[in-house]
Formats: C-alpha cells, structure tokens, sequence
C-alpha cells in the first residue's frame, strides 16, 4: 500500500490489532475537505473561514443567504476580477453593493 517501509510496519502493526481493518485506516488516511484546485476555490474557502467562529456563520453567511450569494458580486469567486474592479480601500463600496444586491437580513447593516 505505501512506498515507505516504516508505514508499512505501522500499517501492518495497526491491522493487528482488535477491530481496525485497512478500510478504517484508509478512512482515516484521507483528510475529509478537498484540495484546492482552483483561486477561486481558495477565495470562496477564504470567504467561509472569514465568518467560522462561533455564531458568525448565523450571522454573516446566515443574512445573505450563505457565503456562496455573494459568488454574484465577487465575480464567482475570482480574486484576479475582484482585485481590478475593487482596490485596496474599496471596502466601502464593496459593503455598500452587498447591502444593495444581498439585502442582509437582521440589524440593519451601519457603514
């Protein structure tokens, strides 16, 4: 199964023992999230990592109807579009069109 020896003694150590199969170590092996294959997959996972404490996905995600809405105003996720039509101090104007397109429900959204 792996090209190094010391994970094959590991391997072959753990299938020893009572209850673990290769199919539970290889469950295990296998981290659960995918890889990044695109900016756009990174962008979009920056996003959602930007609102994951606590309630802040209720609150942040929750209003606009989850961080995948705003794939419309961020050009599906593409920070090469968002970086020419948004610049450094724009957060502002990018606020302002979220309220516009998204219409975040809750608290009325201050700028």
């Amino acid at each position: 199964m792996f090209q190094n020896n010391l994970f094959n003694q590991a391997f072959d150590f753990l299938c020893s023992l009572e209850g673990i199969t290769p199919e539970i170590i290889k469950n295990h092996w296998q981290p659960n999230i995918n890889k990044p294959d695109s900016f756009n997959f990174l962008f979009e996972r920056f996003c959602k990592s930007a609102q994951n404490q606590q309630m802040y996905p209720n609150v942040i995600g929750g209003s606009i109807g989850g961080i995948e809405s705003l794939n419309k105003i961020l050009y599906n996720f593409n920070p090469f579009e968002v970086s020419k039509i948004y610049k450094k101090n724009d957060n502002l104007k990018l606020f302002e069109l979220i309220i516009k397109e998204l219409n975040p429900i809750g608290k009325k959204a201050k700028m």
